[in-house]
């Protein structure tokens, strides 16, 4: 975060920031702002299901572990697995074609219309830039 360049320049320069949904028992939720130099937006996409239980935990590579007062059982194995999650051009004030920037991985992901799908990792964000190509 600290030397990307495209997600600086959301932090420090987008404009008109809002939640556009939360969704699926409060897991899946949608943010959008302005690009002020353009007519693109950002758009960020999150997966706050539970993280895997397993693999790198807070110690050091030791396997994490749920919180003591809940039952592996209680917890939807479902819910620890990536989500796709899909938002239409609409909902984020486009319409048409537009191309899609990855700005975590600096990678163009090609051009969309009517919808952006993302399959985002439990616990995972997305943080797009959706540029209308007109």
């Amino acid at each position: 975060l600290l030397i990307n360049d495209e997600v600086i320049a959301v932090n420090q320069q987008s404009t008109n920031n809002k939640q556009i949904f939360a969704r699926n028992n409060n897991t899946q939720f949608a943010w959008v702002g302005d690009d002020p130099q353009s007519k693109a937006k950002y758009l960020a996409i999150f997966n706050a299901s539970p993280a895997p239980v397993g693999g790198r935990g807070r110690r050091g590579g030791q396997p994490a572990q749920p919180p003591a007062a809940v039952s592996p059982a209680a917890i939807n194995p479902a819910a620890k697995q990536p989500a796709k999650i899909s938002i239409s051009l609409a909902d984020i004030g486009l319409s048409g074609s537009c191309k899609v920037r990855d700005l975590w991985a600096h990678k163009d992901l090609g051009v969309v219309s009517g919808t952006i799908s993302a399959t985002v990792n439990s616990h995972g964000a997305v943080l797009y830039k959706v540029q209308p190509t007109k």
